[in-house]
């Protein structure tokens, strides 16, 4: 008899239908993207910040949320796209991040040549100038902040009018992705204010928790009968 009925589901990288025990987490996150969508035209980027411990699932949260404004988008007319960016694989400073972030987009807004600034300026105006909308999504800030010391990043997602002139930008919002929250005290007045204080705080799971979970995944992966309430009473 075979064991598996889905074996992917078991793969870290598998994104599941529903978080459990992330639902509140996820409600706040959808109150708080769909406010950038009922007034395109008039709404400022929303600034968003989600910390927790590794395995809290900080990343597949976000994930979610992207695909869930995707979705909203969809059903408005509305092209919609979110971007991630695990910033653990880039060093230095802004241009790296950025030249992912345009060819993500569009390879036509794309050279090698350009600076920083010249390449977000490319997106925003690409953004435009095709009505579609992006949200970001930035992993792993802590580690960025403290091996670059740079706040560049920080301070242009979180300022995006002030540096389109003043006007609205087709950028909805920006998910800033940390463990500790520790990258907030290498930042300076101007990055602070304009990150703000909206945290989205996950919690550890407890062992019960962590049953639930390890259940609903062994319900998708395995065969009835396959693997006993016992072992995963004894994995959580």
């Amino acid at each position: 008899m075979a064991v598996f009925r889905n074996s992917g589901v078991l793969s870290p990288h598998y994104t599941p239908v529903r978080l459990i025990h992330r639902e509140r987490e996820m409600e706040l996150l959808k109150k708080n993207l769909e406010k950038t969508i009922h007034n395109i035209h008039q709404t400022y980027p929303a600034v968003l910040q989600i910390q927790g411990g590794v395995g809290a699932g900080k990343t597949t949260l976000s994930l979610k949320a992207g695909r869930w404004l995707e979705d909203e988008g969809r059903r408005n007319g509305l092209p919609i796209r979110h971007i991630y960016v695990n910033l653990r694989m880039f060093s230095g400073g802004r241009v790296p991040i950025y030249r992912y972030i345009v060819r993500m987009v569009s390879e036509d807004i794309y050279s090698p040549s350009l600076s920083a600034g010249e390449l977000l300026n490319n997106l925003i105006r690409y953004l435009g100038k095709t009505g579609t909308y992006a949200l970001m999504i930035f992993d792993e800030v802590d580690h960025h902040v403290r091996q670059s010391m740079d706040n560049s990043l920080i301070y242009d997602f979180t300022r995006l009018p002030e540096l389109a002139g003043g006007s609205t930008v087709n950028i909805l919002g920006s998910i800033f992705i940390s463990r500790e929250g520790e990258f907030r005290k290498y930042l300076g007045r101007t990055e602070l204010s304009s990150l703000g204080a909206h945290i989205i705080h996950l919690q550890p799971y407890n062992s019960r928790q962590v049953y639930d979970i390890l259940y609903a995944r062994a319900v998708e992966a395995f065969h009835e009968g396959a693997i006993s309430d016992d072992i995963l009473e004894f994995v959580a």
